[in-house]
Protein backbone atom coordinates (compact mmCIF):
# COMPACT_ATOMS: atom_id res chain seq x y z
CA UNK A 1 0.00 0.00 0.00
CA UNK A 2 1.03 3.56 -1.15
CA UNK A 3 0.39 6.36 1.57
CA UNK A 4 1.84 10.32 0.25
CA UNK A 5 1.50 12.77 2.85
CA UNK A 6 1.32 16.14 0.66
CA UNK A 7 2.39 19.64 2.38
CA UNK A 8 3.83 18.95 5.50
CA UNK A 9 6.47 20.94 6.98
CA UNK A 10 9.06 17.76 6.42
CA UNK A 11 12.13 17.33 9.35
CA UNK A 12 14.40 14.96 7.61
CA UNK A 13 16.18 14.11 10.84
CA UNK A 14 19.44 15.72 9.30
CA UNK A 15 19.55 18.94 11.45
CA UNK A 16 18.70 20.88 8.20
CA UNK A 17 15.56 23.24 8.25
CA UNK A 18 12.73 21.85 7.47
CA UNK A 19 10.97 22.60 3.96
CA UNK A 20 7.69 21.90 2.68
CA UNK A 21 7.35 18.60 1.22
CA UNK A 22 5.71 15.42 0.44
CA UNK A 23 6.57 12.23 1.94
CA UNK A 24 5.55 8.48 -0.03
CA UNK A 25 5.11 5.48 2.22
CA UNK A 26 5.17 1.89 0.75
CA UNK A 27 4.69 -1.13 2.52
CA UNK A 28 5.94 1.01 5.96
CA UNK A 29 9.02 1.91 4.27
CA UNK A 30 10.11 5.52 2.88
CA UNK A 31 9.83 5.72 -0.40
CA UNK A 32 10.58 9.00 -1.35
CA UNK A 33 11.19 12.37 -0.23
CA UNK A 34 10.69 15.67 -1.75
CA UNK A 35 8.70 18.68 -3.05
CA UNK A 36 5.51 18.25 -5.21
CA UNK A 37 5.48 14.97 -5.58
CA UNK A 38 3.63 13.67 -8.68
CA UNK A 39 2.64 9.93 -7.91
CA UNK A 40 -0.01 7.32 -7.37
CA UNK A 41 -0.70 6.63 -4.25
CA UNK A 42 -4.08 4.41 -2.86
CA UNK A 43 -3.98 7.07 -0.20
CA UNK A 44 -3.09 10.97 -0.19
CA UNK A 45 -3.06 12.99 3.58
CA UNK A 46 -3.03 16.84 3.23
CA UNK A 47 -0.94 17.79 5.98
CA UNK A 48 -0.96 21.67 4.83
CA UNK A 49 -0.27 23.24 8.28
CA UNK A 50 0.73 20.15 10.53
CA UNK A 51 4.70 18.45 10.68
CA UNK A 52 6.31 15.16 9.32
CA UNK A 53 9.35 14.44 11.08
CA UNK A 54 11.40 11.08 11.85
CA UNK A 55 10.33 8.41 14.81
CA UNK A 56 11.69 9.69 17.87
CA UNK A 57 13.72 8.08 20.46
CA UNK A 58 12.94 8.32 24.30
CA UNK A 59 15.96 7.65 26.23
CA UNK A 60 14.68 7.11 29.67
CA UNK A 61 11.64 5.13 29.71
CA UNK A 62 10.38 2.12 32.85
CA UNK A 63 7.56 1.08 30.27
CA UNK A 64 9.53 -2.19 30.59
CA UNK A 65 7.59 -3.20 33.40
CA UNK A 66 4.18 -3.37 30.78
CA UNK A 67 6.29 -5.23 27.77
CA UNK A 68 4.73 -8.95 28.46
CA UNK A 69 1.03 -7.52 29.87
CA UNK A 70 -1.57 -8.46 27.77
CA UNK A 71 -2.71 -5.14 27.88
CA UNK A 72 0.39 -3.48 26.92
CA UNK A 73 -1.02 -1.46 24.21
CA UNK A 74 -3.14 0.64 25.92
CA UNK A 75 0.74 1.48 27.79
CA UNK A 76 2.40 1.99 24.35
CA UNK A 77 -0.11 4.07 22.79
CA UNK A 78 0.25 7.58 24.06
CA UNK A 79 3.74 7.27 23.48
CA UNK A 80 3.91 6.16 19.67
CA UNK A 81 0.87 8.82 19.35
CA UNK A 82 3.59 11.05 20.12
CA UNK A 83 6.21 10.03 17.94
CA UNK A 84 7.77 7.80 19.86
CA UNK A 85 9.36 4.65 17.96
CA UNK A 86 11.96 3.39 20.10
CA UNK A 87 12.02 3.41 23.80
CA UNK A 88 15.06 3.18 26.14
CA UNK A 89 14.41 1.02 29.19
CA UNK A 90 16.72 -0.76 31.89
CA UNK A 91 19.12 2.52 32.52
CA UNK A 92 18.33 3.28 36.41
CA UNK A 93 20.38 -0.40 37.10
CA UNK A 94 16.92 -1.90 37.57
CA UNK A 95 14.82 -3.61 35.39
CA UNK A 96 11.80 -5.68 34.82
CA UNK A 97 13.65 -8.10 32.66
CA UNK A 98 17.01 -10.04 33.35
CA UNK A 99 15.58 -11.54 36.42
CA UNK A 100 15.12 -14.96 37.56
CA UNK A 101 11.04 -15.42 36.79
CA UNK A 102 10.28 -16.36 40.13
CA UNK A 103 11.59 -13.10 41.93
CA UNK A 104 8.40 -11.14 42.67
CA UNK A 105 8.29 -8.23 40.80
CA UNK A 106 8.62 -5.51 43.20
CA UNK A 107 12.13 -7.67 45.00
CA UNK A 108 13.04 -7.76 40.98
CA UNK A 109 12.76 -4.21 40.28
CA UNK A 110 14.19 -2.76 43.39
CA UNK A 111 17.03 -5.06 43.80
CA UNK A 112 17.54 -6.33 40.53
CA UNK A 113 20.64 -5.04 38.04
CA UNK A 114 20.35 -5.68 34.38
CA UNK A 115 22.04 -4.03 31.49
CA UNK A 116 20.05 -1.66 29.44
CA UNK A 117 18.10 -3.16 26.64
CA UNK A 118 16.09 -0.90 23.43
CA UNK A 119 12.99 -2.22 23.36
CA UNK A 120 10.93 -0.94 19.91
CA UNK A 121 7.13 -0.29 20.07
CA UNK A 122 6.59 -0.37 16.64
CA UNK A 123 5.01 -3.62 16.49
CA UNK A 124 1.69 -1.60 18.01
CA UNK A 125 2.80 1.64 15.52
CA UNK A 126 0.66 0.30 12.35
CA UNK A 127 -2.66 -0.03 14.06
CA UNK A 128 -1.90 3.46 16.03
CA UNK A 129 -0.43 5.44 12.56
CA UNK A 130 -3.40 3.97 11.02
CA UNK A 131 -5.61 5.27 13.36
CA UNK A 132 -4.37 8.95 14.54
CA UNK A 133 -4.36 9.60 9.66
CA UNK A 134 -7.71 8.76 9.33
CA UNK A 135 -8.57 11.41 11.97
CA UNK A 136 -6.63 13.94 9.49
CA UNK A 137 -7.25 12.78 6.16
CA UNK A 138 -11.68 13.51 7.39
CA UNK A 139 -10.43 17.63 8.25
Amino acid sequence: MKTLFKNASVYDGTGNAPFTGDVLIENDVIREVGEQLDIQADRVLDLSGLQLCPGFIDAHSHNDFFYDRDDAEKYYRPFIEQGIATQITGNCSFSSFGQKPETHIATRSAAGFSTPCIQAVLKLSNSVRTDAFSSISSR
